[in-house]
């Protein structure tokens, strides 16, 4: 997951820096491609390994509402933006703030060891 969180970070580096070299637009693809290739498929592969194989039908069923989340965000986030950027960002940075207890709690958790 690291790697494909640098492989990322390389990539938006690139992009930011490749306002004046093409050549470094096109290796910001390559990065983001191999960013993608690494964590695109985390998702599937977390519910796999957290459901029981007798639940895993409907873990996976579940699991593909993320993708009514691609579609809501970037509309309500458009909408914000056409609205005005600085509510756009007080929005978002709401929403990390409350999601940060959410994060917390899932940390101080120490989950039974799976066999």
């Amino acid at each position: 997951m690291t790697l494909g969180c640098v492989f990322f970070a390389v990539a938006f580096v690139c992009v930011w820096l490749g306002t004046t070299d093409v050549v470094l637009l096109y290796v910001a693809i390559v990065f983001w491609t191999l960013g993608e290739a690494i964590l695109l498929p985390l998702p599937d592969v977390a519910v796999h390994s957290l459901a029981t194989d007798d639940r895993k039908g409907a873990y996976f069923g579940l699991s593909e509402l993320r993708y009514l989340g691609f579609f809501v965000g970037p509309v309500l986030g458009g909408a914000l933006l056409d609205l005005s950027a600085p509510a756009y960002f007080a929005a978002m940075g709401a929403a990390v703030f409350l999601c940060v207890p959410l994060l917390l709690r899932s940390f101080k958790e120490d989950p039974a060891p799976r066999a």
